[in-house]
């Protein structure tokens, strides 16, 4: 009776460590705001999602509003550039997250989205 118990329990863990059934608590962005900026200065900053697991894939997107001109949002969450008009931009950034493949090949992915605004001065 034990062993059956026993091996029940061993079938059940090894199912949860192949399938992916741990979860990744996510966060929230970071940073929360976006340093201020200079016309015609090299601009850099970096978003990304905080969480309690390592990410297989990212991808972060505009969602809405407008960058400064001359900026641009990579897919890896750089918003980087150099601006060319002073102004304070309002926008708000999407991102996918996804976590480790499970056992079927799926994988978990979650979706955040932030407002943000830069101040070109």
């Amino acid at each position: 009776m034990k062993i059956r118990y026993l091996s029940i329990f061993i079938l059940i863990l090894i199912i949860m460590t192949f399938s992916g059934c741990e979860e990744c608590e996510i966060y929230g962005f970071s940073p929360y705001y976006f340093n201020d900026g200079q016309v015609d200065s090299y601009y850099q900053e970096r978003v990304f999602l905080d969480s309690e697991c390592f990410p297989a894939l990212e991808d972060y997107f505009l969602i809405g509003g407008i960058l400064p001109p001359g900026l641009r949002l990579t897919r890896d969450g750089y918003v980087e550039g150099t601006p060319t008009r002073r102004g304070e931009y309002f926008f708000t950034i999407g991102a996918e997250v996804c976590f480790e493949e499970d056992f079927y090949g799926y994988y978990d992915c979650y979706y955040r989205s932030l407002g943000y605004s830069i101040l070109i001065r």
